[in-house]
């Protein structure tokens, strides 16, 4: 879904991401992402495909943003994102 969204006009300058566990925390991201002109993404572990999608996309990404804090992405994922994609 992210690089259909790509494809038709988001980017990924400014990432956000969130888990599918709990709703209102990717619907809040979606939009504060679509107004930046960026996709959402959801993981929900190291293995999830949004790692490696964030890790072959790192020099175009400028920030990201994580939601939920640490009770929906975990400190852990949330750095592990972070060191793959700088």
């Amino acid at each position: 879904m992210a690089e259909y969204a790509a494809a038709h006009g988001l980017g990924y300058a400014h990432p956000a991401v969130a888990t599918g566990k709990d709703f209102p925390d990717a619907l809040a991201g979606a939009a504060l992402a679509g107004s930046r002109g960026s996709v959402l993404l959801l993981a929900d572990g190291k293995s999830s495909p949004t790692v490696e999608l964030l890790a072959g996309r790192k020099l175009e990404i400028e920030s990201g943003y994580f939601y939920g804090g640490t009770l929906a992405v975990s400190e852990e994922l949330a750095d592990y994102i972070v060191e793959v994609t700088n």
